[in-house]
């Protein structure tokens, strides 16, 4: 079952957020973030072994942990004061790429940082 949700994220800010999940260990997840126009480009991929500051991760027991750092969301390239894009969470078996399911998808809301030059 997917669960929507839709989460607040300001560009060149550091971003941690935990989602309740009961999920299996030994599985691995991804995190798609696209605009939401008819191209659908990917802003990002977090994925469970990536870098640890663009990860998506299950913690082994009760939560999706996704991280996404400074320097990450500082490149996004947020024209407005606030944009909204796709995203969502794939959790999935390393062995079988047709078992898989999506716990979340949303609303990303890009807020821009009107701070930096």
């Amino acid at each position: 079952m997917t669960t929507t949700r839709d989460i607040i994220i300001y560009a060149g800010q550091a971003f941690e957020l935990s989602l309740p999940y009961a999920g299996t260990a030994g599985r691995g997840q991804r995190m798609h973030i696209r605009t939401n126009d008819a191209a659908a480009d990917v802003i990002a991929i977090l994925t469970h072994d990536g870098d640890a500051n663009a990860r998506v991760i299950y913690d082994g027991t009760d939560s999706l942990d996704i991280t996404i750092g400074a320097s990450v969301s500082a490149g996004w390239e947020v024209l407005a004061d606030r944009d909204e894009w796709d995203y969502d969470i794939e959790d999935y078996d390393l062995a079988d790429e047709d078992d898989r399911v999506i716990p979340y998808r949303g609303k990303v809301i890009v807020r821009g940082n009107r701070t930096r030059a």
